[in-house]
């Protein structure tokens, strides 16, 4: 667990370090690790913990700059928090644009075809490819996938 006196930002801002000065992007970590890049992803910018186990020594040899220290950082628990600023950054804000843009729609389909719930972002797993379009233009394709939570209606008490 990060200490008091090392902020989660620091945290991360030196494992951001370590993992550019291998040279290595997430989607390599990802394949070397058999996490995949979203899941390497989370478990650097500290949002998920590193499994242990082999995924600990398989990251471990594709980042040998990791120190015990973060190692030991990386398997607590985090403290999932959301950075505000992270919005501003234009990726990330078309990507609140085209889910604010199609979240009646897909309300409206999880509705009728799932019934009344919701997708959980706990039980969630994300995918991030290239695609090619019909004009034969690099298409960017995220896959999300949660699992459906049904709401429990409110039982009268007794």
């Amino acid at each position: 667990m990060v200490s008091p006196a090392v902020t989660k930002a620091a945290a991360v801002a030196a494992l951001r370090a370590t993992r550019l000065a291998s040279g290595k992007t997430l989607s390599q970590l990802g394949s070397e690790t058999t996490l995949g890049a979203v899941a390497v992803g989370q478990v650097l910018a500290r949002q998920a913990p590193l499994p242990a186990g082999p995924a600990t020594d398989r990251l471990r040899a594709a980042l040998p700059g990791l120190t015990d220290a973060q190692v030991a950082e990386l398997h607590s628990i985090p403290d999932r928090t959301f950075d505000p600023a992270v919005v501003q950054e234009p990726a990330t804000y078309r990507l609140v644009e085209a889910v604010h843009h199609y979240a009646d729609t897909f309300n409206t389909i999880l509705r009728e075809d799932f019934g009344d719930g919701i997708m959980s972002a706990i039980d969630f797993h994300m995918d991030v490819q290239e695609g090619v379009g019909a004009s034969g233009e690099r298409r960017v394709v995220l896959t999300m996938n949660g699992k459906f939570l049904p709401y429990t209606p409110v039982a009268p008490k007794k």
